[in-house]
């Protein structure tokens, strides 16, 4: 039985399908958004875990060839903070001096890297950014030494050891790349 109201017609059927339709697309709407957001976030997050050991040779080199040496240390402390943005989710704050940051980092993270080589490596790189005499390639040789020390604590391999793993992952990808392309043609076939 349709009611009426107050004496008037009766009220037609209320159809509920435009509605569920509007809410499954939002819903499918929301839930695509989130996925997406975390493909982003999961993709970022394997970028700033790699390191480009090439891009950094390459670098290095120029400035030694040239004899930036200053250069040189900025370049390493600026790989060490890459470094830990990507492995440990940090950044300096606006604002925070790099020693701050460092020792923000030795106060609250709780690493398992020596303060001793952290508070070394930021006097270094602080000594040729803000000196004025001439920095030498044996500080340049002892910054590296600080980030190879550094990047083994904070990755857990040697940079010589993480080069080989990356290369050993390329060539399965190779592979494993190969391998699939020759079924598909053999399925084609």
């Amino acid at each position: 039985m349709v009611l009426t109201l107050l004496g008037t017609k009766p009220l037609p059927p209320f159809d509920w399908i435009p509605i569920i339709i509007i809410l499954v697309v939002a819903a499918v709407a929301v839930v695509g958004t989130i996925i997406v957001q975390r493909v982003m976030k999961m993709q970022k997050e394997k970028k700033l875990k790699e390191v480009d050991f090439k891009r950094i040779k390459n670098r290095m080199d120029i400035l030694l060839e040239g004899k930036r040496y200053r250069e040189a240390v900025i370049f390493n402390f600026e790989n060490l903070l890459y470094l830990i943005n990507g492995y440990l989710k940090r950044k300096p704050s606006p604002g925070e001096t790099y020693r701050e940051f460092i020792l923000d980092i030795i106060k609250n993270v709780r690493t398992y890297i020596s303060p001793d080589l952290l508070i070394s490596f930021v006097g270094s790189y602080e000594e040729a950014r803000w000196s004025s005499h001439p920095v030498t390639l044996e500080m340049v040789n002892e910054t590296d030494e600080y980030y190879n020390k550094l990047f083994k604590k904070i990755v857990g391999l040697t940079p010589e050891d993480y080069k080989a793993e990356k290369e050993e992952i390329k060539k399965v990808e190779t592979t494993v790349i190969s391998s699939n392309e020759k079924v598909d043609q053999k399925a084609t076939a």
